[in-house]
């Protein structure tokens, strides 16, 4: 390598890693930090790179996919200081469906490797499920006859651990035989950096292992490919430990092909996908309303969804509609205990 080129490199490098202490330092030094302010961590090298090499563009490229080397000098620089962790800042991260931020396009998305969401945050013990593959983990709703002893899919495995000062440290496990440690960093309600280090590995080599750092954003409407939302149909309400959530109608579909179903979520109010409310939707389909009341009287509100036939409504002298009524359980998700097939003169 030239040495002039090679002289630029190093300080380059040296800006970074430069920046980067000072402004921990500069974060940290009281002896105090809020959940909010690690991200801010982030825009202060930003700035600190500008004033230092004035070279924004190539400070970027070199700090580019060096996630792991920021998290452990925050994480070294953060342990061991007391904060007083708000409980309603932690309760941001619940129940949003976290993936990998990569830049990657849409069709790929379902490629992630490693999913996980938050199920609850208590006393600074904080629990959750994650997936290996198999596309984007969904907390499960439940079919038909399943009301009772409900047995979580292998492939869902299980974290639990606890709030060390702005450190998350949990242990992890599965039935596929994976074991590890997951370190969470949180940055902001739209980000958390994730050290994941397998002990145990289900993986045929050692390449195809998870281990690394990784930073998480949440799983968005916006991810879904070829949605169509209904307005129409779509609102927000308060639903028990939800809490207030957009229930959001809407249907997908194949451009290839020319069919399409319908699909129904639960987001929040930025459109982050908290829950799908699955059923078994004709193909040819649409939501053609929603209905949210308690049907099994049991105190909890339920959510019927009434998908209406449309590719071939024209040719029939009547409307096939369907009503999918899917009860919610303590634990906030769902189960399909009936549907009702029903014909309305046109």
């Amino acid at each position: 390598m030239d040495y002039n080129k090679y002289l630029k490199k190093v300080e380059k490098e040296f800006i970074c890693i430069f920046a980067i202490l000072i402004c921990t330092i500069l974060y940290v030094g009281c002896g105090t930090i809020s959940v909010k302010s690690v991200y801010s961590l982030k825009k202060m090298v930003e700035k600190a790179s500008i004033c230092l090499g004035n070279d924004l563009e190539g400070f970027c490229s070199t700090f580019k996919n060096k996630e792991e080397q920021l998290f452990l000098i925050c994480k070294d620089q953060i342990m061991g200081f007391p904060i007083d962790s708000e409980v309603e800042e932690l309760r941001a991260y619940l129940k949003k469906i976290w993936i990998i931020d990569n830049d990657i396009e849409e069709e790929y998305i379902y490629t992630t490797p490693f999913s996980f969401y938050i199920t609850s945050i208590d006393n600074g013990i904080i629990e959750g499920k994650y997936q290996i593959g198999h596309g984007i983990i969904l907390p499960e709703c439940y079919q038909k006859g399943y009301k009772n002893g409900f047995n979580d899919r292998d492939e869902v495995g299980c974290f639990k651990g606890k709030v060390n000062d702005e450190i998350i440290e949990c242990d992890f496990w599965d039935n596929n035989g994976n074991e590890g440690e997951m370190d969470f960093l949180l940055w902001e309600d739209a980000c958390i950096i994730v050290e994941i280090k397998c002990i145990k590995s289900s993986a045929e080599s050692e390449d195809e292992a998870i281990n690394g750092t990784y930073c998480f954003r949440p799983y968005n409407l916006s991810d879904i490919k070829d949605i169509t939302i209904s307005d129409e149909h779509s609102f927000e309400t308060e639903l028990d430990s939800w809490g207030r959530v957009r229930v959001v109608s809407a249907r997908l579909d194949n451009q290839n092909e020319g069919w399409y179903y319908p699909v129904a979520y639960l987001t929040d109010l930025e459109g982050n996908i908290l829950y799908e409310l699955y059923s078994g939707y004709k193909t040819g389909s649409e939501v053609s309303d929603v209905i949210i009341e308690d049907m099994n009287e049991d105190g909890l509100k339920d959510i019927g969804i009434i998908t209406l036939f449309t590719i071939y409504a024209d040719e029939s002298d009547f409307y096939y509609l369907i009503r999918w009524n899917l009860y919610q359980m303590e634990d906030g998700r769902f189960y399909l205990n009936d549907s009702i097939e029903m014909r309305e003169e046109k």
